[in-house]
Parts: C-alpha cells; sequence; structure tokens
C-alpha cells in the first residue's frame, strides 16, 4: 500500500480569515453567540441521526438549509481548536489561562454559569487544552474537513449513510465534536471578558440568550434657541467676557440650551480669518473665563467657515446661522444660506455613522481579546478609542458637526446638545465615577506615552462594563433619531 502524501496546506487552517488565525478566540465567541451549548450539541445529535438513518437533515423550520452553517461553524471550529492545539503544544502559556485551578472552581463555574459541559470527567474540565490534544490524536486536521464534507453530503441525502462509510468512525467524530464543544466551552469563558452566566432571559422563540442591559428610554430633544427675558442680562455680560478674552472674536451665536433642566448654554464663536490661535485653545480659554456667569460650552471657527456652510457638506455650521445672534462686528456681513438637499445631507450623515460605528465595534473586539489575554494597558485604550469613536459617529450622525477631537469628556458634552442619556451612563457627578471616567479619557496618552504606565485591571473591567451599556444608550438615540428623521 503506498504512502498518503498531503499538500501542505492540508495540514493548516483553510476556511479562516487573516483576524481569526491571529486570534482563533474569536472562532470560539461567533460559535457560541450563534447558539448556546446544550442547542449545538442537540444539533449536532440530529445531524448525526440524520446521516445513520434514511432520512435528510430537517431544521426546527422543517428545512435542511441550516445544515450547511451547522458545517461552516464546525469546520471553522475545529480549526480553530487546530491552532489553539499547536500553540499549546509548542509552549505558548496564553491559553492555560483556560484552565481551572482545583474542583472549588469548578463548582463556582457550575452554580454560575448558564450552562456548562456534562460529557467530560473532572480532569477534562479541569483542563480543556487536553480534550483538544486527544481531539487531534483520533484524526488530523484534513481528515476531520473530510468527516464534515460527508456528513454534509449525507445529512442532505434520504439514504443512510453507513452505505458508504464506516458506522465506527461516525460515531469516534460524533463522541469527538461533543467533547471539542465543551472544551471550547470552557476556554470561551475562562478567556471571555464577557462570560455567558446565570442572568439570561428566554427569547420568544424559546432559546436562552443573554438578557440586555436594562436601561431607561433615552430621550433625543433639540436644543431650546428661545432667549427669555431674564437671560439677556446673562447673555450680554458672556459677549463681554467673549469679546475681551478673544479680541479677534466677528460674530457670537446662541445655539441654545437642552430643555432638560441643564444649566449648560451652547455658543457658536467666529473669529477673524487671521487668528492664529487654536479653536481648542480658544474654547478652553473662553469656557473657563465665562465660569464665573454661566456654564458654556463654546465652538469657535474661523468667520469664513461660515461662507463654506454654503455647502451641504457643512450641515452644523449651516443650521447654526439660523439661530439667533447675539453679537455681530460691523466687519462682518453674514452670506445667506440656500436651502439644503434633504437626501444629500442624510446620505452624507449615514456614510458618517457607517465609517465611525463600524471602527468602534473594531476597537471594542480588539478590547476583549486584550481583556482576556490580560494584557489590560492595550485593552484599555482600545476602551478609548471605542468611546471615542462612538460618540464622534452620534455626533456627526445627528448635528453634522465633523468633530476632531480626542477628548471625551467633550465629546461627552456635545452629545448633550441632543440627548442627556448618553453622559448620564458615567454619572460623572459621582466623584468615584469621576474617576474611573478620568481613566478612561487619560488613556489616549497615558497608555501612548507614559513609560512604566499599569493600568488597574479592575479599572479596566469596569470601563469595559460600562462602555458596553453605552453603546446600547447610543444605538437607541440612533434608532430615535432616525425614526424622526423619516417621519
Amino acid at each position: 500500500m503506498s504512502e498518503l502524501i498531503f499538500n501542505q496546506w492540508e495540514h493548516l487552517p483553510i476556511n479562516l480569515p487573516a483576524a481569526q488565525i491571529a486570534n482563533p478566540l474569536e472562532v470560539l465567541d461567533d460559535f457560541f453567540s450563534s447558539a448556546w451549548l446544550p442547542q449545538h450539541i442537540e444539533e449536532l445529535h440530529k445531524w448525526r441521526k440524520a446521516i445513520l438513518e434514511p432520512s435528510f437533515f430537517v431544521d426546527s423550520k422543517g428545512s435542511p438549509v441550516s445544515l450547511y452553517t451547522a458545517y461552516k461553524n464546525n469546520l471553522k471550529l475545529v480549526e480553530a481548536s487546530y491552532l489553539i492545539n499547536a500553540a499549546y503544544r509548542n509552549g505558548y502559556h496564553h491559553y492555560s489561562q483556560s484552565m481551572a485551578k482545583n474542583a472549588e472552581q469548578l463548582e463556582c463555574e457550575k452554580q454560575n454559569w448558564s450552562h456548562f459541559p456534562t460529557l467530560l470527567n473532572e480532569a477534562e474540565l479541569i483542563n480543556p487544552l487536553a480534550v483538544i490534544e486527544a481531539f487531534f490524536n483520533g484524526f488530523s486536521l484534513q481528515e476531520y474537513r473530510e468527516q464534515l464534507e460527508e456528513w454534509l453530503e449525507s445529512g442532505l441525502s434520504n439514504q443512510s449513510a453507513d452505505k458508504w462509510m464506516e458506522s465506527s468512525k461516525i460515531i469516534a467524530v460524533y463522541e469527538n465534536l461533543q467533547k471539542l464543544y465543551g472544551a471550547a466551552f470552557l476556554i470561551h469563558q475562562r478567556m471571555s471578558g464577557d462570560p455567558y452566566l446565570n442572568d439570561i432571559a428566554q427569547s420568544n422563540d424559546g432559546t436562552s440568550k443573554p438578557a440586555r442591559i436594562e436601561t431607561p428610554e433615552p430621550v433625543v430633544y433639540k436644543l431650546n434657541t428661545i432667549i427669555t427675558s431674564d437671560q439677556h442680562d446673562q447673555l450680554g455680560q458672556l459677549v463681554a467676557i467673549i469679546k475681551e478674552r478673544a479680541p479677534s472674536v466677528q460674530a457670537v451665536f446662541y445655539l441654545g440650551v437642552p430643555p432638560t433642566g441643564q444649566a449648560t448654554i451652547y455658543l457658536l464663536v467666529l473669529t477673524d480669518n487671521n487668528e492664529q490661535g487654536l479653536a481648542q485653545d480658544i474654547s478652553n480659554h473662553l469656557e473657563e473665563s465665562c465660569k464665573k456667569v454661566a456654564n458654556v460650552f463654546i465652538l469657535v471657527h474661523h468667520a469664513a467657515s461660515l461662507i463654506t456652510a454654503t455647502d451641504e457638506k457643512n450641515v452644523f455650521l449651516k443650521k447654526a446661522a439660523g439661530c439667533p445672534v447675539i453679537y455681530l462686528s460691523g466687519g462682518l456681513i453674514l452670506p445667506k444660506q440656500k436651502e439644503a438637499d434633504y437626501f444629500f445631507v442624510k446620505e452624507i450623515a449615514f456614510r458618517k455613522w457607517q465609517r465611525w460605528h463600524s471602527q468602534s465595534l473594531e476597537f471594542l473586539k480588539g478590547a476583549g481579546y486584550y481583556l482576556r489575554i490580560g494584557a489590560y494597558n492595550a485593552a484599555l485604550f482600545s476602551l478609548n478609542q471605542t468611546a471615542e469613536c462612538l460618540l464622534v459617529a452620534i455626533v456627526r450622525f445627528i448635528t453634522g458637526y465633523d468633530i476632531n477631537t480626542h477628548n471625551l469628556e467633550r465629546l461627552l458634552k456635545l452629545t448633550q446638545m441632543f440627548t442627556a442619556d448618553i453622559a448620564a451612563v458615567f454619572n460623572l457627578e459621582d466623584e468615584e465615577n469621576r474617576k474611573l471616567f478620568n481613566v478612561l479619557k487619560g488613556a489616549y496618552v497615558d497608555v501612548r506615552y507614559r513609560d512604566n504606565y499599569e493600568s488597574d485591571p479592575k479599572a479596566v473591567l469596569a470601563l469595559s462594563d460600562l462602555v458596553k451599556e453605552m453603546i446600547v444608550v447610543l444605538e437607541v438615540v440612533h434608532q430615535k433619531h432616525v425614526l424622526a428623521s423619516t417621519l
């Protein structure tokens, strides 16, 4: 009998993208996000039954369609497990974090986790990496791929597969996959920054899914631009301070105040086009100077920017030009704004949202990965970038303002132009919450530029929860704005 010769790629993962080859834990995340451990076990049982009986696979909807998805998911799981096993056997100790310390830890996990593997013995529960090693001692990677392909073909046939497949091999692969599911679930749970716990809710179709964060229904509003008689003196004082501190000022627009009882006054200040100071520095200087009169949030631009606002791409300044003018120098003539193309404006806003929102989710995936491997500085920086991209996304989408800043607190204040609920997630009035937020805000500089900086793991984990909560609120705000602008 001649010796079998395999192509070199048959010993490599060929169904995983580069990102999942670099981080096979992502495959485990996807696998258990698509269905819970018991559902995967049940689906595998139905698949094996369809192979051994003269019937084809039928899912809960009476269709065999989901079998192909199950086939692809299993292929990816096997290949990801192959990479984990190779890393473990080559002395890469990162995956050792998936081993339990003792029987007490196992008991705690059994009580707290939403599901627990029932087909593994205690030694396998403590060390799921040994299960994966045994899995590939039974069959090679290529043999598993071939077996799964035959399983797929047999599952879609109404003929019993034992006529051309060895029943003993079918049972061996079936039992190995069952144990692989359990081992993969243990690794996922122990190395995830967000394990599936007992606080789950039943979905409408009867499957168990994680309970969503319960948050009050967010409120989306517009700034109130009506100037009351009580505000005249206050605004006059603010204009006097602004003119004194920024002699190049040409105009001040009253953007309004939130209708929620917040005391912040939003202003747009236009300076001479020759002003050399940085807009952010001028804003900070003016806001600090105005504190003795009122809490203000000031956006600073050159006067020429109002002329470019006639272009639909500069939606925010176009809208701001229609707000009350509380100061206008004699040398500035305000340009007439033409009517905006509604559909063009919506398209621009949609593109901005897509770009920044999708980028934020990529950073969030990175944060989850770094948490799992204990790289807390990298996780903290990724959370900072997640929050920044999310806030930029919602500000640009709703207001049309092309904000460019890494300052998370300033971004939060901008969101208060249309909702108070995103900022409320961090509750900055509380001293402890303020300290926690400052860790997130400072990560951009601390992680990148401070030598020997070490973040607090507990703080990073707490910030991970807050950022995820912010995502829930922010996306509801986005949906509400879409609905309101559509009606």
